[in-house]
């Protein structure tokens, strides 16, 4: 069985290894699977996530959701701890202390259960999350256990298991460029 460090760093390459081009078709093939479900459909308040590298980029699912009138925030961060701010657009956002992108930081948005889009390097079907190690979203969803939690990934950044700890959190839902899973 691989480490939380080797599965990282193993699908991290892989990850960075996709062409630009290939990323952006993907990443618009998770957007249509994401735009077109329920999950997103029932969703009246999203937490986004402005993507680092070749993560899965879901600012187009960002732009439909402005369109239809949700209301959407994404994270900031301020030593070891992450918020939501509300955008209305990408208008505004500067470069946080992890060089993610992030939102002006006067509007946090204190939704009680949101539809929250989580970034990570390896996922399972049944929910599993393996991120950067840093906390930030399992702490954040232990402190708000009313969120519904869709992991966002390539389909090629599942695997059959992770190891997880006590305090790490399973998504809800996996969300990639082929299908959407459910934990059931």
């Amino acid at each position: 069985m691989n480490t939380k460090a080797e599965l990282r760093k193993k699908y991290k390459v892989m990850r960075d290894e996709i062409q630009p081009r290939t990323a952006a078709e993907l990443s618009r093939k998770i957007c249509e699977q994401l735009i077109q479900s329920d999950l997103f459909r029932r969703a009246d308040e999203i937490f986004m996530y402005y993507p680092l590298n070749n993560e899965a980029d879901i600012r187009y699912a960002a732009q439909v959701a402005w369109e239809e009138g949700k209301k959407v925030a994404f994270p900031v961060t301020e030593g070891d701890v992450m918020m939501f701010c509300k955008a209305e657009s990408f208008a505004g956002f500067t470069e946080g202390p992890f060089g993610i992108m992030e939102p002006p930081r006067d509007n946090p948005a204190d939704w009680i259960s949101p539809l929250v889009l989580v970034p990570g390097l390896v996922f399972t079907k049944d929910g599993g999350r393996i991120g950067y190690g840093k906390g930030f979203y399992d702490r954040y969803l232990a402190s708000h256990p009313d969120c519904i939690t869709a992991g966002i990934c390539y389909e090629f950044q599942l695997c059959d298991h992770v190891p997880m700890d006590e305090h790490d959190r399973y998504q809800k839902y996996i969300v990639t460029d082929k299908c959407i899973y459910e934990r059931k």
